[in-house]
């Protein structure tokens, strides 16, 4: 009895060694199967992208590709049968192979996907400093094209600036009385006297160079009409770059008509008219005129940023530093041109 029972219970257990034999075979198998989709879902990750990648191209960026090691059984289904051991187990050292080249694919998708990201930043900074490009060329060109004139001039030759509030009337300083608190009018008036700078100073780039050009004699200088005819007539000598000639008539135009809303812009190009011919004193007295006499002016902003220009120019570096801060302060809200060209001037002469 008892022997019979132990055979039966030897048979029993092969049975259950064979059927578990049986069910290992498509275990491994399985297993395999889907390191292989595995490997080949990453795959095509790393083609799709290392085609991204190289589409750029030129961006000064070489990805290194790391090169896969290679496992030997050729396709998917010689390699599950090259893996898998008689009995259906799965060789060790294939298993090993798979699983370090599923590393190095993903150690190439990090470095490709870094590379990537580095050359989108690239080609962000790279299209910031396009458009910064395009803005100055666009800014140089509308100077030249209007003579020299900071761009935003009037094309009309003072259309716009007929529409500016009447000055209010502003008392001249005294001799101990400070321009903004820094310049007095003493030292303003003795500007005509200050020598230019030295020729290692350099001019401001967006401004034109001096056309000579003869300027008609006073008397026709300015025709009959009205204030706005006149200023329209003075603006339009500017416009064809004959600084002789817009000096005079603009001088021409403030005797005649002190009180006019547009005398403030008439001030302004007339400074203009002195500093594009490198008459930087003079200039700069004029400046400071319009804008201590025309503080209503739409032109007084300009006015600050061209006195620090002049004052920049005749070596006066402090006082055209204080002229940049007095401008920030007073004018928080002033164009974006100004404010770029003031930051630019302040760092050129180190303030």
């Amino acid at each position: 009895m008892i022997r019979r029972f132990g055979m039966r219970g030897v048979c029993l257990a092969g049975a259950v060694f064979v059927l578990a034999a049986s069910v290992a075979a498509p275990v491994a198998a399985q297993d395999v199967q889907n390191l292989l989709n595995r490997l080949d879902r990453m795959e095509r990750d790393m083609q799709d992208l290392q085609r991204q990648l190289y589409r750029g191209g030129g961006s000064g960026i070489t990805a290194t590709p790391v090169t896969p090691a290679p496992i030997t059984g050729g396709n998917s289904g010689s390699s599950v049968s090259a893996g898998l051991q008689q009995g259906g187990t799965l060789d060790s050292s294939y298993a090993a192979r798979v699983e370090v080249r599923l590393q190095q694919l993903e150690t190439l998708i990090r470095t490709l996907t870094g590379k990537i990201e580095e050359v989108e930043f690239q080609v962000e900074q790279n299209s910031g400093r396009l458009d910064r490009l395009v803005r100055d060329i666009d800014f140089r060109l509308q100077t030249l094209e209007q003579g020299g004139l900071p761009a935003g001039a009037e094309a009309a030759g003072g259309t716009a600036a007929q529409g500016a509030p009447a000055p209010a009337e502003t008392p001249v300083p005294g001799q101990g009385q400070g321009v903004f608190g820094y310049l007095k009018e003493s030292e303003i008036k003795s500007l005509e006297d200050e020598p230019t700078p030295a020729a290692g100073v350099a001019p401001e780039p967006a401004e034109a160079p001096e056309t000579v050009a003869s300027a008609p004699a006073n008397g026709g200088i300015l025709p009959d009409g009205t204030p706005e005819e006149q200023y329209k007539h003075a603006f339009a000598y500017l416009q064809k770059q004959d600084f002789n000639a817009a000096e005079q008539a603009l001088s021409l135009f403030l005797e005649r008509h002190p009180k006019n809303p547009l005398a403030g812009n008439a001030i302004y190009w007339l400074g203009e008219t002195y500093y594009v011919r490198k008459d930087f004193a003079r200039a700069a007295k004029t400046f400071a005129t319009g804008y201590t006499e025309y503080p209503g002016s739409s032109k007084t902003a300009d006015n600050l940023l061209k006195l620090g220009f002049s004052l920049a120019r005749m070596d006066r570096k402090d006082d055209a530093c204080v002229t940049f801060d007095k401008l920030l302060t007073d004018f928080p809200n002033a164009s974006s041109n100004i404010k770029r060209r003031v930051d630019a001037e302040r760092q050129r002469i180190g303030c």
